[in-house]
């Protein structure tokens, strides 16, 4: 990660130099593109030290760090690419998109060792918190773990100069209070750690009060005492593995369901065979389904991503080995009926022969009898 530090503070003591700062907070920058996550940063760090922009394709394609004094406190804030980005998802194939941002997202973490105090969660006011958002809020915590927002994360609102104009100085506090839905579940989620950023200001008032803002609820989560590390995201490797996994899942499953597909064709018509010919045959597609299972347990990951596959191609599997086993008895019965048939053949023949040769004999006597009464008539 690149680093540059600049000293933004406005505070100076009463002799007229600028005290040493009290405490350093670590903050990753997490959001969608077009929400102002980069320039949230700038705004963070008082001068233009990331790339924001609006267009449809996303600046930050790395990990960047940069850093500022503001009053008492030294704040590192890292940047990262639109990881809450729906939009890129409709790029993915095979989870090949969302497996390097994950890879960039786990740079950000090794690399700063000691953890982040906060991670700054960016999204816009003004825009409709569709199912699409709850998704996205989903996939943040596959990510980084299930307790992530709750424990981690403070929310900032970008869009503060249209909030007061809609909103004629509503207050943003009873505004929060009186939201309902998706987007209540995730101020509740983060704490009610929310805060409204009007990263278009130019009066340095306005960007003082909601730096201040933001950097107190930053304490309320540093007062508990722990960062998010390595070791949390390592925790998250399951989820995240089966969030990639599912990315890629829909041709990953197309392409088994073909290959099962084929197998029950193959099986067709092999059963159309006799059963001694079917054995072989059905022993070899016996060896193709375990492969196929084998594909299948290597493609999941032990995300259970693929699991009415897999149930499918085992029951595949059961009923070969079944029918495998039956053909094979078959076989053998009628090898052994076949024996035994000519087993007693033989014995009727042998026995055949044996009467026929007591027949024969017993006519050669009759007919002796018989020439011998003849003789003595005579």
């Amino acid at each position: 990660m690149s680093m540059n530090i600049k000293d933004n503070s406005q505070m100076t003591s009463s002799e007229g130099t600028k005290p040493t700062p009290a405490k350093e907070y670590d903050l990753l920058l997490l959001g969608k593109r077009g929400n102002g996550k980069s320039a949230t940063g700038n705004s963070i760090l008082g001068y233009k030290a990331f790339v924001a922009s609006t267009k449809s394709s996303s600046v930050t394609n790395g990990i960047e760090r940069r850093s500022s004094i503001f009053k008492d406190t030294i704040l590192n804030v890292v940047d990262t690419p639109g990881v809450l980005d729906t939009a890129a998802l409709s790029e993915v194939v095979n989870g090949s998109t969302m497996r390097k941002i994950t890879e960039k997202l786990q740079e950000a973490v090794e690399n700063n060792p000691r953890g982040y105090n906060a991670c700054i969660l960016v999204a816009k006011y003004g825009i409709r918190f569709t199912e699409e958002e709850s998704d996205a809020i989903h996939m943040l915590k596959q990510i980084f773990g299930e307790d992530f927002i709750r424990n981690f994360c403070v929310l900032v609102m970008t869009n503060g100069d249209t909030f007061e104009a809609e909103e004629n100085d509503f207050d943003f506090q009873k505004w929060i209070d009186e939201q309902s839905g998706s987007i209540q579940d995730v101020f509740h989620d983060c704490g009610f750690r929310v805060v409204l950023f009007d990263n278009m200001t130019k009066d340095p008032k306005k960007k003082e009060k909601q730096v201040d803002e933001l950097i107190a609820l930053v304490d309320r989560i540093a007062a508990k005492n722990r960062r998010y590390t390595n070791y949390y995201f390592q925790k998250a490797l399951k989820s995240r593995t089966a969030l990639l996994v599912q990315l890629g899942s829909d041709s990953t499953k197309k392409r088994f369901m073909s290959k099962i597909s084929n197998l029950m064709s193959e099986i067709e018509k092999i059963e159309r065979n006799e059963p001694d010919d079917q054995v072989p045959m059905l022993t070899k597609t016996l060896e193709t389904v375990q492969e196929l299972i084998n594909g299948i347990i290597k493609e999941d990951q032990g995300t259970d991503v693929f699991k009415a596959i897999q149930d499918t191609v085992w029951s595949l599997k059961g009923k070969l080995e079944t029918d495998i086993n039956r053909n094979k008895k078959m076989s053998a019965e009628r090898k052994n009926f076949t024996k035994e048939t000519a087993q007693n053949l033989k014995e009727n023949y042998e026995k055949m022969q044996i009467l026929f040769q007591a027949q024969e004999e017993m006519k050669r006597k009759l007919e002796d009898e018989r020439n011998k009464k003849q003789c003595t008539v005579q």
